[in-house]
């Protein structure tokens, strides 16, 4: 083959490839492949359930990060020693207004994928949200989070506080030649109110649904 005759037969699959790339629908989600997602407890399984929360219990709640305290870690051939490092005080709290309209397009294919509507009651922490991401590059498990519902209805008001804990993520990046994305493959953390602790199991990958990501649903009642 001639050299003109090679740099043709080049070009034109370079030109099949990018053809190829242009119409694939693949799109990253690497935004909200690590995110957790709260739901309360809004609708009661019967009329005599009080494990869950009023639509206006529910209309604004609060949350709030800290950094967890970390053990001292003993000098190594190339690291000097690290002090322990006290818990980090709680930041201030982000309002979670419900009655919002999320306007979050591909959260919202996501969430309704897992059969939430616009109108379902769900806290999403992701890696870049509700708080701005981390200068130093750290995911969303480098902190703690507080999730807090109010009742307005009781006098003293009365408050549910969820303490998310000990998160651990892992992904992958997969590359299918047209794009590479990130991909979850397993979360776990800790909730606790109280005196109770739940541990949320390492989950698998997501599950697709025509191409959409169907986020796992963490529940939260009264009760937990």
């Amino acid at each position: 083959m001639t050299p003109f005759l090679r740099g043709a037969a080049c070009a034109s699959l370079l030109a099949l490839v990018a053809g190829c790339c242009a119409n694939s629908n693949n799109t990253c989600d690497d935004l909200y492949a690590d995110s957790l997602y709260l739901v309360p407890k809004s609708k009661p399984s019967n009329p005599n359930d009080s494990t869950y929360f009023t639509s206006a219990q529910l209309d604004t709640v609060y949350l709030q990060r800290y950094t967890p305290a970390q053990p001292a870690k003993a000098a190594t051939s190339t690291t000097p020693p690290i002090a322990a490092q006290p818990e980090g005080a709680r930041s201030a709290p982000v309002a979670i207004v419900q009655s919002q309209p999320r306007t979050a397009t591909r959260l919202n294919v996501r969430l309704a994928a897992a059969g939430l509507t616009r109108d379902s009651v769900v806290v999403v922490i992701s890696n870049t949200t509700p708080f701005s991401p981390s200068t130093a590059g750290a995911k969303l498990n480098a902190y703690n989070y507080v999730l807090t519902v109010q009742d307005r209805t009781t006098k003293p008001r009365r408050t549910y506080e969820y303490v998310i804990t000990n998160i651990a993520l892992q992904g992958k990046y997969e590359a299918d030649g047209c794009t590479t994305c990130y991909e979850n493959t397993s979360k776990s953390f800790q909730i606790t109110r109280g005196s109770r602790t739940r541990l949320a199991p390492a989950t698998e990958t997501e599950k697709d649904k025509d191409g959409i990501k169907i986020p796992k649903l963490i529940r939260l009642s009264k009760l937990d």
